[in-house]
């Protein structure tokens, strides 16, 4: 029987996503015992052939059948809580601090908690958020403070004094610099007292542990209940309880957290000194005699809680975390970017292919005929870009060039706004609107004079010109102005690399364009 209501016991028994860690303490079965409900854990009487003998009931064998098919539920919270710590080193490490990660493998069951408060009075130690085994950080640093203490003992024998409360016993005094510094104080009323530098992290498996039944095996439970001495007559009473695994990964964390100069003046030196790399040798240190030699949890006397170490990530390794971070968020950015352009210029990756294009057929076929790219006709940067190409493919092969292809030209331009002039008007110089000059003021014949002339220099020059021009841009005609852009783009200055008074220039062209046509 169970001692809570049977629908809560339904949904942990059957509920999808259980906590273990509610399991494990509410799930215990009873039965009732001389007027009394005792846990089923217990030793009983059964009567045999041979005469009465006591037997253990398996509830924790129960139990750790069930974490087999519980605790792989909570792997999405383990991944989180790993995601989490180590994204606290990352911070950390950008801060210029020491961090460190240790990964470790169990040579031996680990158990914890088993004196604590549960039905079988065999309890473990699991996460309340996530129903899993792990190592407290309080835990973690308990182990820690002795393994320094160790340390201590063997390189600074005379840090080694009898006890103040326990005169036959010896002790190193929890003043002592190195113990203050990396744990602090154990007297926090002291008006010199501090923090302890060090900040553990608390110890999760790698991933999903498996949990599997152990046994003790008193054979003196009168002698141990005060009842009797101990007698060899007596039998063994077995008692189960839960283990992690061997062979389970651990993930262990820890940072430096330098106290501020500040206020400490009453501190020796020693204690609030910058971190350097004889405390980052220490700290390896210190977590591998924890590992080999200490162990965690329970019963570490008798081998349990070994651990080997596998993996050591420092504070270099996890600013290539950072950088890496920053680099994926900058693909990212750019595939966002990438993305949103394709939504609002679809057309843009259409009109790829024109830079590379250098005769009227492919032209013709692979743009000016594509389907996609007439959806987009009246969009006024396809034409002005279908416009530069040709006219760079025009004056590339002017001898091949037939006036049907002026004429297909222009219909293509009209829905976008653009004009197209006939080869023979571009070879005499009087195109102007609609491929004549008829209407063309003096100051714009001699506009578009002055900007066709620019195609017959170079580079630096045609840019010298161009900055000439810009300068009286408010008196550009919209011809001058369409001239100017094709200018721009056969010398590719509208792109988004150039330099940025080019950049500047481009904007202002786009922008008396739009004045002219009272946008």
């Amino acid at each position: 029987m169970n001692m809570i209501p049977d629908w809560q016991a339904k949904l942990l028994e059957n509920g999808k996503g259980v906590n273990y860690a509610l399991y494990f303490s509410r799930m215990t079965s009873w039965r009732p015992s001389g007027g009394e409900l005792k846990a089923e854990y217990l030793a009983r009487v059964v009567q045999t052939k041979n005469g009465p003998r006591d037997e253990y009931a398996p509830d924790i064998e129960r139990l750790s059948g069930k974490a087999h098919h519980i605790l792989p539920t909570a792997s999405a919270l383990l991944k989180a809580i790993h995601t989490r710590q180590t994204d606290i080193l990352k911070t950390e490490s950008g801060r210029g601090v020491m961090v460190w990660e240790f990964r470790v493998r169990l040579l031996s069951s680990f158990v914890s908690g088993l004196g604590s408060g549960h039905p079988t009075e065999t309890g473990m130690i699991l996460d309340r958020n996530t129903g899993l085994p792990y190592i407290p950080a309080s835990a973690v640093k308990g182990v820690l403070r002795l393994a320094c203490a160790l340390e201590i003992a063997e390189t600074e024998p005379g840090a080694v004094v009898p006890s103040e409360k326990e005169p036959d016993h010896l002790e190193i005094r929890d003043d002592h610099a190195t113990l203050r510094r990396y744990f602090g104080d154990t007297d926090t009323g002291k008006a010199d007292s501090v923090r302890g530098q060090l900040v553990f992290l608390d110890a999760y498996p790698a991933s999903t542990p498996t949990i599997k039944p152990d046994i003790m095996n008193p054979h003196f439970g009168k002698y141990y209940s005060g009842d009797q001495g101990p007698l060899e007559t007596e039998n063994p009473i077995p008692v189960k309880f839960l283990t992690v695994a061997p062979a389970t990964e651990f993930v262990f964390r820890c940072f430096a957290s330098p106290l501020p100069e500040q206020g400490q003046r009453l501190v020796p030196t020693d204690v609030f000194r910058p971190f350097d790399v004889m405390d980052e040798q220490s700290v390896i240190a210190m977590f591998e005699r924890a590992f080999s030699q200490l162990g965690f949890g329970s019963k570490t006397s008798i081998g349990y809680g070994r651990f080997a170490l596998s993996t050591t990530n420092n504070t270099d390794h996890f600013r290539c975390l950072v950088t890496q971070d920053i680099e994926l968020r900058r693909q990212a950015e750019e595939q966002r970017r990438q993305k949103e352009e394709e939504r609002l210029y679809p057309w843009r990756r259409l009109l790829a292919d024109l830079e590379r294009i250098s005769d009227w057929g492919p032209l013709r076929q692979k743009i000016m005929d594509n389907k996609h790219l007439q959806e987009h006709q009246a969009q006024q940067e396809v034409g002005e870009r279908v416009k530069a190409a040709a006219q760079r493919v025009r004056e590339a092969n002017p001898k091949r060039w037939k006036s049907d292809w002026d004429s297909y030209l222009q219909q293509w331009l009209t829905p976008s706004g653009m004009t197209w002039s006939a080869a023979e008007d571009v070879g005499s110089g009087t195109a102007g609107k609609g491929g004549s000059d008829i209407g063309l003021t003096p100051e714009e014949r001699e506009q578009e004079e002055r900007i066709a002339a620019l195609h017959s220099c170079d580079s630096g020059k045609k840019w010298e010109q161009v900055k000439k021009i810009m300068e009286t841009i408010d008196q550009l005609s919209e011809p001058a102005v369409l001239k100017l852009q094709d200018v721009f783009k056969t010398e590719k200055w509208d792109k988004n690399n150039v330099k940025k008074d080019k950049k500047e220039a481009w904007e202002k062209l786009r922008k008396r364009r739009k004045q002219l046509r009272g946008i």
